[in-house]
């Protein structure tokens, strides 16, 4: 909205962007691992999918693939075949540009 009233095109007014003077919430980011029951409940979920062909093998194993590494969507998605070590059954992923603070 903001850049369409800048580019002009919106008109200039009080209704110009709807959300103009709402301060945005800041959140604190979280940090969430799964229970041992809520992977269990998963596990149990992703069997039956894959029993009834109800998700693609692909995505199945995608969930498998995230749930066993602890990887990043992103760093998954952006994999390649030099960071897989089939030999070693590892994946050696890069190191993350940003890493954040670790709080125990």
């Amino acid at each position: 909205m903001n850049w369409a009233a800048t580019a002009g095109y919106r008109g200039k007014g009080p209704h110009v962007n709807p959300c103009q003077g709402i301060e945005k919430f800041r959140e604190a980011a979280r940090k969430r691992y799964l229970s041992a029951g809520e992977l269990r409940r998963l596990g149990a979920a992703l069997r039956v999918a894959e029993r009834y062909g109800a998700l693609s093998p692909g995505a199945i194993a995608a969930i498998r693939l995230l749930l066993f590494t602890g990887a990043r969507v992103s760093e998954i998605l952006s994999l390649r075949w030099t960071y897989v070590d089939i030999a070693g059954g590892l994946l050696r992923l890069p190191t993350r540009r940003r890493a954040r603070k670790q709080s125990c």
